[in-house]
């Protein structure tokens, strides 16, 4: 009796997908999958490549709601696996892999975006939802209306999502979901531990820094200051520069004082001058002075700018004539860079640039590549049996 149940259940479900459709359903179930996907798969790939911004708007919720001492590690799992969710789920929306699940699932999301936009949308906690990470920031009350839309078209594939064939066959469909996540794992480490592949702040690689040394059109402007509360000027128009950014002086710094001065250190046998931008007042800049010991200028700066500027708690920022040549978490630079640095060559002007976009490319032409060739099996398949 069981056996036959099933049977019947699997011969229902089949009926169901081979059922003809209207060529109206057809294209609205499309048109909702690629709404909904697209929206996901952005979302999730804005987060993935920036777990630092997402950390940061997950931090600035909630400071809104009073959780002030919540714990970081906790919060970055989150953010890490919040932007692997969405991403999974847009590429499964998208191209209609598992097809009852991921409306479900995308469902489930916007059951508990909807009310959240929308109470942003009227009390404003924040300035933006973050949804989409720096690459494409828009308003609370458009946030809500955006998500109302989404909502609709995952009503419309609760009930409708199975009545179209996705891209991909279904022997085929958890290699594109383990590749999707693999994806955005990736991402997510290199952007924490090194730098976001691709950079969507204000201070991208190039960006004149000095002031001297910008147009009149540049705009990327990033006020310092020193202990007395007076404004400097802290990059330089010519000569190399290393700067090491601060946004929160907490403990974690003095841990790797030591390193920063050695650095500082190397850096002056090659005629490049070191600063460091703290995000402090000119009191806490004394303060922190004291404790970090530091062989170098430190000014102070809002720590948003400073967040902006770069990612990380420690990270470093290299500049050739003013602009900016490369910009690291310094937890991703080498303990042992002065030590096994070649005599005579500047070691400094060696460190890679993960944010220049070339491993941004290669990442995104190894994954589509993977989907490329699944998708194209399919269809051979596909076009076999006919």
């Amino acid at each position: 009796m069981p056996s036959s149940v099933s049977s019947n259940s699997q011969k229902l479900a089949k009926a169901a997908e081979t059922t003809p459709r209207g060529p109206l359903s057809t294209t609205v179930t499309w048109l909702c999958r690629i709404v909904v996907g697209c929206a996901f798969a952005l979302g999730g790939w804005a987060k993935s490549i920036d777990p630092y911004g997402t950390l940061y708007k997950m931090l600035e919720y909630l400071n809104a709601w009073g959780l002030h001492s919540m714990p970081h590690e906790p919060v970055v799992m989150g953010a890490v696996a919040l932007g692997a969710l969405e991403l999974t789920i847009g590429v499964c929306v998208l191209t209609g892999i598992l097809r009852h699940s991921s409306a479900i699932a995308a469902s489930a999301v916007m059951l508990f975006m909807m009310p959240l936009s929308g109470y942003i949308a009227i009390a404003e906690p924040v300035a933006d939802c973050g949804c989409f990470g720096d690459v494409l920031v828009i308003g609370n009350t458009a946030t809500f209306l955006k998500n109302v839309v989404i909502g609709m078209c995952c009503v419309w594939l609760l009930t409708r999502n199975n009545c179209c064939r996705g891209i991909f066959a279904r022997p085929l469909q958890w290699i594109v979901v383990l590749a999707t996540v693999l994806y955005s794992l990736v991402l997510a480490a290199i952007g924490y531990n090194a730098q976001p592949t691709t950079d969507f702040r204000p201070y991208p690689l190039g960006t004149v820094m000095a002031p001297d040394a910008q147009d009149d059109d540049d705009d990327a402007y990033l006020p310092a200051f020193d202990e007395e509360g007076e404004e400097a000027d802290v990059f330089l128009a010519d000569g190399t520069q290393l700067v090491f950014v601060v946004p929160d002086p907490g403990e974690h710094f003095l841990t790797r004082s030591r390193f920063t001065n050695e650095l500082a250190e190397y850096a002056a046998q090659y005629g490049t001058h070191t600063a460091a931008l703290v995000g402090t007042s000119a009191k806490g800049l004394k303060e922190w002075k004291l404790l970090a010991a530091p062989v170098f200028d430190a000014y102070s700066a809002d720590d948003t700018d400073l967040k902006s500027l770069v990612r990380g708690d420690i990270a470093a920022v290299y500049l050739r004539d003013g602009a900016i040549v490369w910009k690291r978490n310094l937890a991703s630079v080498s303990a042992d860079l002065v030590e096994s640095a070649t005599p005579g060559r500047n070691a400094l002007e060696s460190i890679s640039r993960p944010d220049d976009g070339n491993l941004a490319t290669l990442l995104a032409g190894i994954y589509l590549g993977i989907l490329l060739v699944l998708a194209a099996a399919t269809l051979t398949a596909r076009l076999t049996r006919r």
